[in-house]
């Protein structure tokens, strides 16, 4: 993807910082960033990544870091440990993370990033403005498009903002956890992760969609890939692993 010229009242359309993806993974897990970051010395703002970003990351080079490694929240390290142990447990199935950021759009979880501060609004119509000048409906499509199957596991605004809603991808398959409703496409499903799992799970809402996601990924390392395809609709229902 390219930089688009700036229109005179609209965001400018941001590159994504690595969409040339290395080597072909038959998985991807795609999780949201937490507001929770390391400590920096200095932080880039939202302005400053959209109207000079090169300058800005120029600026800050020596506090960057693999997107992995910059964000510190509960439930973000919950999910990047989940990852790492499904890699660990079965490591002829290669899996990729990527990490949805405000800042950024999605990146990889190996992609340098500069520190900063960003969100992505406060409704739904912001969510999916800045997920568009993010780019983030086209790289969701490259994403899932790129391998066997995917996992997105992210909170409303990024659910909005990636466009997942009306999301149909052409190849791949992808699972969107704790979505309200997806497209009826042959490459998608959804699987609950609200309030009630939450209950059920003994965990928070906050929290609820990576507990989920580790259940999935344990029955996919059990079953293999195919087992987002045939499981219930209702984690609950799910076989404990």
């Amino acid at each position: 993807m390219t930089r688009a010229n700036p229109v005179a009242g609209q965001l400018t359309l941001l590159a994504t910082t690595s969409m040339v993806l290395p080597g072909r993974p038959v998985l991807r897990v795609v999780i949201p960033c937490s507001k929770r970051k390391v400590a920096s010395v200095e932080t880039a703002t939202r302005a400053e990544l959209d109207e000079r970003r090169a300058e800005t990351e120029a600026r800050l080079a020596g506090q960057a870091r693999a997107a992995r490694d910059l964000y510190t929240g509960r439930a973000y390290r919950r999910a990047v440990m989940t990852v790492d142990s499904f890699a660990a447990r079965r490591p002829d199935l290669p899996v990729a993370l990527h990490i949805a950021s405000a800042g950024y759009g999605l990146v990889a979880a190996e992609d340098q990033l500069v520190p900063y501060e960003a969100v992505m609004g406060t409704n739904r119509q912001q969510w999916v403005t800045r997920g568009r000048a993010l780019g983030m409906p086209a790289q969701a499509r490259i994403l899932t498009e790129s391998c066997d199957l995917t996992l997105f596991a992210l909170s409303q605004p990024y659910f909005h903002a990636a466009a997942l809603p009306d999301f149909e991808p052409r190849s791949g398959f992808a699972v969107v956890i704790g979505a309200s409703s997806v497209s009826a496409s042959p490459h998608l499903r959804a699987f609950r992760a609200g309030r009630r799992e939450a209950r059920a799970l003994g965990t928070t809402e906050r929290e609820v969609a990576v507990v989920v996601l580790g259940r999935l990924l344990g029955c996919i390392a059990s079953e293999g890939l195919a087992a987002a395809q045939r499981l219930p609709d209702d984690p609950l229902e799910w076989p404990q692993q």
